[in-house]
């Protein structure tokens, strides 16, 4: 090779290294930034507007986690494929789609949640400020009334949802609440948004190294985009802190472990551990973690034994919380008032159609790639093969069974079919058996590739078009059912409205009620307030009414 050649080499070699170590500053910088950012005392802030909104350029943790990752990926692309960015696909890794993940769940510049995540993103600040699991020192919560995910229980009041998720994120406040952060400033939605994408995040790069062990890397690649993107894992999990992105990083962890358990017994005795704390973040999970534990018990005898020594915390921690603010082991918040019994007497077959197949809230209608679930659950009982798949669907079948009966199988105001996201991984899982004939057979592929491309950009809607679409409050709603007035119609006029100026849809009035107590007696009069917000009005009218019960 003459000098001629090798100066070219030279050059780039040199190039490559100054781009890796500016990726390598870029990378620290980013993630010092979101560090200064999440105290709370960021020295200059700026805002732009974009077809998603407006996105504050400054104080937002968003903006440096989107640029962390972006400096990640650079670096890898840099350093270990030559500065070859096709390399990031060909040769994909956990790592690298975690951080892909969570680029593009942060990169909607917002949080996406409701009233109900509330007690999830203030229970950490009480955790580490109070040592306690009460919400009594945030009288904001409830200065005009109790609100409905508030439980006024033992002289305390307590969140109506369980604690898990609100542990887990426990590392993310740390910085916020050392720092001195205000419980109401809106720092916290963005904290709440930061622990959300990466459990999601987390989740995705976990079912790769999971798929990989069952599939190949080939189909562990496209089933854990199609987790990622196509699913309530981008719309819903992602962007704020429910009990879905726990459940979901948690039940990964557990197949995780099971997959693992195949060849190495002991792994299967760990998702005891993970399984457990599925149950604490969802107590309706449980119907879950049952055929999974079954499955232990039946294949892994040997390591029983430890499955149920590891899942042994979880359930002392909730038979102590539980016995604490509700005075009973097994008394939690979703004993009371709105999560009661008689919440779940929904005719079987009316909420099963409402959440696989109806148009605003049906899991085959934003999530049609996964009608291929359906292929594998039925291979999976007809070949001999690896029995976990059969656990697999009677986990699935329980928990959509459950759900069908709840008198708001909508899910409330939420995009798409919320209550199903927590078995979006067990439904990725089970399209791996029919997998191999997919790909084996140009009619079902092709069929495949648009399923997949619909379900991402549905969900891609949700995350990135504005607006909140009102279900209506009752499960008879034609707005649940219709194709012209529902969710995805909706949402697709708000960003054309957005982009292009196309006439803004119809909208609903708001109306939102809060009692003075969480309580009362038959005969009681109980004191109401009635915030009624109209179709073209940004604010409400609060209205003192009185009612008998």
């Amino acid at each position: 090779m003459t000098a001629k050649n090798l100066i070219p080499q030279a050059q780039r070699v040199s190039i490559i290294s100054v781009a890796a170590v500016a990726a390598d500053i870029l990378a620290v910088l980013s993630l010092l930034l979101l560090i200064l950012a999440l105290t709370g005392k960021f020295p200059f802030s700026g805002d732009y507007s974009s077809p998603f909104g407006v996105i504050k350029s400054g104080p937002k943790p968003t903006i440096w986690v989107c640029l962390f990752a972006l400096a990640m990926l650079a670096r890898i692309t840099i350093r270990q494929e030559g500065g070859r960015i096709p390399g990031l696909i060909l040769h994909p890794t956990a790592t690298r789609l975690f951080l892909v993940a969570l680029f593009i769940y942060n990169a909607n510049g917002r949080q996406i949640g409701a009233i109900d995540t509330i007690p999830s993103r203030l229970l950490p600040v009480s955790i580490l400020k109070e040592r306690n699991f009460d919400l009594d020192e945030f009288r904001f919560l409830y200065a005009r009334g109790i609100p409905k995910w508030l439980i006024q229980t033992g002289g305390h009041l307590v969140s109506g949802y369980p604690p898990g998720p609100a542990i887990l994120a426990l590392p993310f406040y740390l910085i916020p609440v050392l720092a001195g952060v205000s419980p109401e400033s809106k720092l916290l939605i963005d904290v709440e948004k930061l622990a959300a994408s990466t459990f999601t995040a987390l989740s995705v790069a976990l079912l790769y190294a999971l798929l990989k062990r069952l599939a190949g890397e080939k189909a562990a690649l496209t089933l854990s985009l199609i987790y990622a993107f196509g699913t309530s894992s981008l719309s819903i999990s992602s962007q704020a802190l429910w009990q879905h992105g726990p459940i979901q990083l948690l039940l990964v962890a557990s197949l995780y472990c099971l997959v693992r358990g195949m060849e190495e017994p002991k792994w299967a005795a760990y998702s005891g551990f993970t399984l457990g704390w599925a149950v604490l973040c969802r107590p309706t999970d449980l119907l879950a973690a049952i055929p999974l534990a079954v499955y232990v018990f039946h294949l892994h005898r040997k390591e029983a034994h430890l499955f149920s020594l590891l899942i042994l915390p979880s359930i002392a921690f909730m038979v102590l919380y539980n016995h604490w603010y509700f005075g009973s082991a097994i008394r939690m918040g979703y004993d009371q008032g709105f999560f009661s019994g008689d919440m779940w007497k929904a005719p079987l077959f009316d909420g099963l159609a409402g959440i696989l197949i109806s148009p605003s809230r049906g899991l085959f209608i934003y999530s049609p790639i996964l009608l291929f679930s359906i292929v594998g659950m039925y291979i999976a009982w007809c070949d001999s093969g690896n029995v976990l798949y059969r656990y697999l669907s009677v986990a699935v079948v329980l928990l959509i069974a459950l759900y069908s009966r709840w008198g708001q199988w909508w899910g409330g105001w939420a995009f798409g079919p919320r209550l199903l996201a927590d078995l979006t991984p067990l439904l990725t899982v089970l399209i791996v058996p029919a997998y191999p004939r997919l790909v084996a057979a140009r009619t079902p592929r092709h069929a495949a590739y648009v399923l997949a491309a619909l379900s991402i950009a549905i969900h891609a809607l949700g995350a990135f078009a504005p607006g909140a679409w009102n279900p209506g409050g009752n499960p008879r709603s034609t707005r649940l059912w219709s194709w012209t007035d529902g969710e995805l119609a909706y949402r697709s006029r708000r960003w054309l409205h957005k982009l292009v100026g196309t006439p803004r849809p119809r909208e609903l009035p708001i109306v939102s009620i809060s009692a003075d107590r969480s309580h009362y007696h038959q005969g009681e009069h109980v004191g109401l307030k009635v915030l009624v917000r109209g179709a073209d009005s940004e604010g409400g009218r609060p209205l003192p009414v009185d009612r008998r019960t």
